[in-house]
Formats: C-alpha cells, structure tokens, sequence
C-alpha cells in the first residue's frame, strides 16, 4: 500500500475545489475558528508511482489547482524520485506558497505562486 499525501489547506476561506492533475479530489474546508483556533482541515490524496486517472499525487511534476471564495490557485508540485512510494508526505497550501514536507518536518520543497483574483460581485 503506497503513503498519502495529506493536503493542508491553510486558510480560513474553504477551498471548494481541489484539482490535482486535473482530476477533482473534492473540497477542503477552512481553518476552525473555535475551540482549537487556526486548525487547517485536510484531505488525504493517495500517492502513485506513475499518474493515472483518478485524483492522486504521482512520482514526478503534479499540476495542482485550488478554487476559493474570493481567489483560485495554481501550482506544480514536485515528489521527488527518491522518496519512498510507502512514506505519507504533507502539503500546506496557504494563499501564495506550497509547502511539501516529510511528516519529520523536513521541507521538500517550497513553491511560490500568484493568486488570481476573482472580482467581487
């Protein structure tokens, strides 16, 4: 059985959609404002060695896309090569990075990208 990949989403708007490889893994809801203040919610999308047709996080470049309320997101994720199909890995998206690291807390990699705008209505 491969690791997953646990998707963060680091805001407090929801995201109402998530796109990996432009298949739809569903939504994530935004970061709680209650008891445990600024808990980002998850999603977990299964690890694969070779993409294929279903939502998951492939060895090699994986395009992700994110839709809020107010912006929408788009960046290319990296796994490298040489970490173990078997090894779970998390990703913070916040409003302009993508943080992918080990469950040590080791940083893989950091991706900065521009948030598009969405007018307001």
């Amino acid at each position: 059985m491969s690791g997953k990949v646990y998707v963060f989403n680091v805001n407090l708007e929801p995201m109402d959609s998530l796109q990996i490889r432009h298949f739809d893994a569903g939504g994530i809801g935004g970061w709680s404002t209650e008891n445990n203040k600024y808990t980002p919610q998850s999603l977990a999308i299964q690890r694969t060695k070779n993409p294929d047709d279903k939502p998951s996080f492939a060895q090699g470049e994986n395009e992700i896309f994110f839709r809020r309320a107010t912006y929408n997101g788009r960046a290319s994720i990296t796994v490298p090569q040489d970490i173990s199909l078997l090894d779970d890995l998390i990703l913070y998206l916040t409003r302009n990075t993508a943080i992918l690291m080990r469950t040590s807390g080791e940083v893989i990699s950091t991706v900065n990208f521009d948030p598009e705008l969405l007018a307001e209505s």
